[in-house]
């Protein structure tokens, strides 16, 4: 027997691999990347490896990663564009390098109302549990209208201190296992989420 939870989130595992092998087969024939910053040790090599292996992250001009700086609200878009909608993307004739991810998860609703001086802005956890949400629910995996989970956030009281519009789409990721490594940040008050955090959900 499998509780529904459970299948559901089964499922959402199921499609974001399928999606990401999809993204990744191309990437793979390439060399493998480096970053100076990103040695063998570095608690999230694996996660930032495969990331940069699947064409998912980049690093910078000068060799590193930069795993411990804060990743934007336009950075984390383009993470999102590049994983779960890359068919879609158009670079042609735009502003700004950002705008063919923000105009796609735009028109996926995974934005919905984010205002463009925000996207400098570093992500936090709230925004980034609230924008993985927005993918599973525009990948008809979860729908706004389906009951709450209850998990041990709200056994601990975690949630009491978080606005509550973002408790459905944290309660959901968190069920899921995508927060599991960020269960301090939920104590701890320091919700800004880093390059090699991102690495880790995406």
């Amino acid at each position: 027997y499998v509780s529904s939870s459970r299948f559901m989130a089964w499922l959402c595992v199921a499609v974001i691999t399928m999606n990401c092998c999809s993204v990744s087969t191309s990437a793979l024939q390439k060399s493998s990347p480096h970053f100076d910053d990103v040695p063998s040790s570095y608690w999230a090599y694996d996660a930032i490896m495969e990331a940069a292996e699947a064409g998912i992250v980049f690093g910078f001009g000068d060799g590193t990663f930069q795993p411990n700086s804060p990743v934007t609200y336009a950075q984390f878009s383009a993470l999102l564009g590049r994983a779960f909608y890359p068919s879609e993307l158009d670079f042609s004739d735009y502003d700004s390098w950002y705008e063919p991810y923000t105009i796609v998860l735009s028109e996926h609703n995974v934005l919905l109302n984010l205002e463009s001086d925000k996207l400098d802005n570093s992500l936090s956890i709230f925004d980034m549990a609230q924008l993985l949400y927005n993918v599973l629910v525009d990948y008809c995996i979860f729908s706004p209208s389906d009951p709450p989970f209850i998990s041990s956030l709200d056994n601990l009281h975690l949630l009491d201190n978080i606005p509550s519009e973002y408790h459905s789409a944290i309660r959901t990721i968190y069920s899921l296992g995508l927060l599991d490594d960020f269960f301090d940040l939920f104590s701890t008050g320091d919700i800004r989420i880093s390059r090699a955090q991102a690495c880790i959900v995406i």
